[in-house]
């Protein structure tokens, strides 16, 4: 086994410094890209996380959890309007949302549907596991949700996680944190009028134990698959979305109360009804 490390490390090596100042994100693809060795490297992780015991247990009960924490339950999925088609047509990124409140139902509805628990495995063992309704590698799940509430009726300003297994929303913590969050980005006005930004996190070590390095590259995919079911349900929802990259990492990290290492913010997004004032059409690109 050792044999194939070093020959590994002499390859990536090899593709690190064809380039006199490679770029971190060039490092990170060449160091994470699969070849007749690291391949082996691969199937030899993926044998030693399959048979670790403990790495089962977990995988089945995925998906973090505040058990002290003030819950909210979520209120049954209704029937969405339209049709997928429709939905993939007409969306857009929004950028100016309206004053109104978001209901309670309609945010139950957005999240059930975009990152839900959908079916129901149980395995011979008796053991049960829970499929959501994105894909992830290996099943294994990394991402958590949470939500800075700014404008939902019959519920408090504040920061929520959303429980997936139980489907409800545990508090983090209450009052209006719109000024102090409107600090860490870049575009602080889709933060102030948005009913709800959106953070997920990845819990990196459930994928890249199993994975290794490639499993870096899992996590993000499973957040575009997620992004992009949140984008497609909201506006079958009536609502409108906008993903935000310009935000401060650790200061988000902070606020979620995660170490920003095990666990890290890796995207966000603004979710609002949209302003029926106020152009919500990108310069230069044309709209029927």
């Amino acid at each position: 086994m050792m044999s194939i490390v070093k020959e590994n490390e002499r390859l990536a090596n090899q593709a690190i410094y064809e380039h006199n100042n490679p770029s971190i994100a060039e490092l990170f693809h060449e160091n994470t890209k699969l070849n007749t060795y690291t391949l082996k490297q691969l199937q030899y992780s993926l044998a030693k996380a399959v048979s670790n015991p403990d790495f089962k247990q977990a995988s089945l009960n995925d998906g973090k959890s505040y058990p002290t924490l003030e819950r909210k339950k979520l209120t049954p999925r209704r029937s969405l309007n339209g049709n997928i088609g429709d939905a993939i047509w007409k969306r857009r990124s929004i950028r100016k949302f309206s004053p109104k409140n978001i209901s309670f139902e309609t945010m139950s509805d957005l999240l059930q549907y975009s990152s839900g628990i959908s079916h129901i495995l149980k395995k011979e063992n008796d053991s049960v596991t829970g499929f959501r309704t994105y894909p992830s590698g290996g099943a294994l799940y990394p991402l958590e949700i949470y939500l800075v509430i700014n404008r939902v009726s019959n519920l408090s300003t504040g920061i929520y996680h959303y429980n997936v297994r139980s489907n409800y929303l545990e508090i983090i913590s209450t009052g209006n944190l719109q000024e102090q969050i409107d600090k860490l980005h870049i575009r602080d006005q889709l933060i102030e009028e948005s009913g709800i930004t959106i953070l997920v996190t990845a819990t990196f070590k459930r994928t890249t134990y199993k994975y290794g390095n490639r499993g870096y590259r899992f996590v993000l995919m499973e957040v575009g698959h997620l992004f992009q079911n949140i984008a497609l349900v909201a506006e079958a929802l009536n609502l409108g979305t906008c993903d935000i990259g310009g935000y401060e990492d650790d200061e988000l990290n902070t606020l979620l109360q995660v170490d920003g290492v095990n666990e890290a913010v890796v995207g966000e997004i603004a979710v609002g009804i949209p302003s029926p004032f106020g152009d919500n059409t990108m310069p230069g690109i044309y709209h029927e």
